[in-house]
């Protein structure tokens, strides 16, 4: 999600060249906008102005997130500091209910571990590894290479969308973990090297109701890809987030 565009709007994108984000100004619809800014704001930065590397964007893509949530931190403390006043009416204070014992808790559920070729579910979404491929380096298109620390596991995942309205799916969403439980998230600069014509991005991709796609993933890992578990979250801001899909990458 970009931050900045979120929480700053029409001052994101016209520092972005993002010229639509200026509908943000616009009473009512401009809190929509600065919605839309959020979810789509980072795809339409990249393509609207040149960039010296992928690094670079990132890093003032991160500054703008910074500057946006220090505004949002000030008007909630300006809130607070100069809207709370005093509620109290000297009225007496009426006697409390008994309070009464809480509901012992659910132990939660853990979840299925799938198959590569099988589908598993994460709140409305559905995800299904494909293939599996690991490479010690990449190769793009003009020739340069880009080693790795260990090796690449390169991932084909299908992605289905079971719900009733679109839902923008972001590479972030998901991470391999080893046996140790360490994380590995997608290698954002890697994914340029494998890339085709014919493969969806895994950046901020767009999937409508119903809709099914494959994208691509590229994790840095350390040792074989059969020794870690894919997981994928069911998407940011929604009611089911806490779903969660777990694939094995073990043939």
């Amino acid at each position: 999600m970009e931050l900045g565009g979120f929480f700053l709007g029409p001052i994101w994108a016209i520092g972005n060249r993002v010229w639509i984000g200026l509908l943000a100004f616009v009473p009512i619809f401009g809190f929509i906008m600065n919605i839309i800014l959020g979810a789509k704001g980072s795809e339409w930065a990249w393509k609207a102005k040149s960039w010296k590397s992928v690094d670079h964007f990132k890093s003032v893509q991160r500054k703008w997130a910074w500057w946006g949530f220090g505004v949002f931190v000030l008007f909630v403390i300006f809130g607070f500091a100069f809207g709370g006043g005093d509620t109290s009416n000297n009225q007496p204070v009426a006697d409390k209910p008994p309070v009464s014992s809480p509901a012992p808790a659910k132990k939660p559920e853990q979840p299925k571990v799938a198959k590569i070729g099988q589908w598993v579910k994460a709140g409305k979404l559905e995800y299904r590894v494909d293939s599996v491929e690991e490479k010690d380096q990449l190769k793009n298109i003009m020739g340069s290479k880009k080693p790795s620390a260990g090796n690449f596991a390169i991932l084909k995942v299908s992605v289905k969308n079971n719900a009733k309205e679109s839902r923008v799916i972001d590479s972030s969403m998901t991470v391999l973990k080893d046996k140790q439980n360490r994380s590995f998230e997608p290698d954002t600069d890697a994914i340029l090297y494998v890339m085709d014509s014919s493969d969806e991005s895994s950046f901020l991709n767009e999937f409508p109701p119903t809709g099914e796609k494959q994208i691509t993933l590229v994790y840095d890992i350390r040792g074989d890809a059969k020794n870690y578990t894919f997981h994928a979250q069911s998407g940011f801001g929604w009611a089911d987030t806490d779903g969660s899909a777990v694939i094995s990458l073990s043939e």
